[in-house]
């Protein structure tokens, strides 16, 4: 029998003719490969007489390894990394064949919402286990919520129903409502968890417009349209018809004057006034005021189902 050391310091033992067996792949330099791992020459030594080491030079070299090209190259390009391997096998299999993690994410994209509504949605996270053969404890969090359990899946495409709201606990108009879906994987022997992107769903104020009378604001959001969108938003496009009635555009984000464009493209911004005004639901559902930049024709007009922008810098 002989005794052998391994490169992680593993003494292991092996009868005589392992040498002459096809469990070693190869030799090279300090290494002998046995069963595809890595073992140090200077280690071995015959269990009869341990003080006489075996000849290594009468170890064979195997120059034509056996190996499994007849399959798609994993790795794309040609990346400068490191394999880490001793052995021309354990470089084509790390570097060509490496170890593809699982991957989780969401299906669908972030939503908006009117401020104050209530929505139901489903949340419905789907697994790429790729090469990993160890998933367990497929869950969905409430980021927003301290991280709250909202689901726990037993599939690698499992799903909830949920409903959520952008209510009066809102830092100024925007509500966000986020989720996250995560599982535990195997890891190829280094254990872990994988994550997602967070699935945001924003609830804003609306953005009012139309034409029609003077108006209080507690008439504004039942007498014009509404418009939901990020703050961000730089440019909207609002139709308008009416008769002898005030043109007007309400925004909860800024008291920046925009430009006013009609239907042709000229510049009508000097036809406006802002006022700021407390808006004000009328219905029990969605239920919130909120103060409003308030910009409304100086003078009643009449515009027969065109379009007019709305620009700011």
């Amino acid at each position: 029998m002989i005794y052998i050391t391994s490169a992680s310091g593993k003494e292991t033992l092996f009868p005589d003719y392992v040498f002459s067996s096809q469990r070693v792949r190869f030799v090279e330099g300090d290494y002998v490969i046995i069963d595809n791992e890595p073992y140090l020459v200077s280690s071995i030594r015959s269990v009869s007489d341990s003080d006489n080491p075996v000849n290594t030079d009468e170890l064979p070299v195997i120059t034509d390894l056996p190996f499994d090209g007849n399959r798609m190259v994993k790795r794309a390009g040609i990346p400068q990394i490191n394999p880490a391997a001793i052995s021309v096998k354990g470089f084509l299999e790390k570097y060509f064949y490496p170890f593809v993690p699982a991957e989780i994410g969401f299906a669908g994209g972030d939503a908006t919402y009117e401020y104050g509504t209530s929505q139901t949605v489903t949340l419905r996270a789907i697994i790429t286990a790729n090469d990993e053969t160890e998933v367990a404890n497929r869950r969905i969090i409430h980021v927003t919520n301290n991280d709250a359990l909202v689901h726990v899946g037993t599939t690698n495409d499992f799903s909830t129903p949920i409903t959520i709201q952008g209510d009066g606990t809102a830092p100024l108009h925007d509500k966000k409502q986020v989720f996250k879906a995560l599982a535990d994987v195997g890891g190829n022997g280094s254990p872990g968890s994988i994550a997602s992107g967070l699935r945001t769903f924003h609830f804003y104020y609306p953005v009012l417009y139309g034409m029609g009378p003077i108006m209080s604001g507690s008439n504004l959001y039942s007498g014009l349209a509404r418009l939901v969108v990020p703050e961000s938003t730089r440019e909207f496009a609002i139709p308008l018809n009416g008769e002898n009635q005030y043109i007007w555009f309400a925004t909860p984000f800024r008291n920046i004057k925009p430009v006013f464009r009609d239907n042709n493209g000229f510049d009508v911004s000097d036809s406006f006034s802002m006022q700021n005004v407390m808006v004000t639901t009328t219905q029990a559902f969605p239920k919130w005021s909120y103060s409003y930049f308030v910009w409304r024709s100086i003078m009643p007009t009449s515009v027969v189902n065109k379009v007019f922008s709305v620009i700011y810098p």
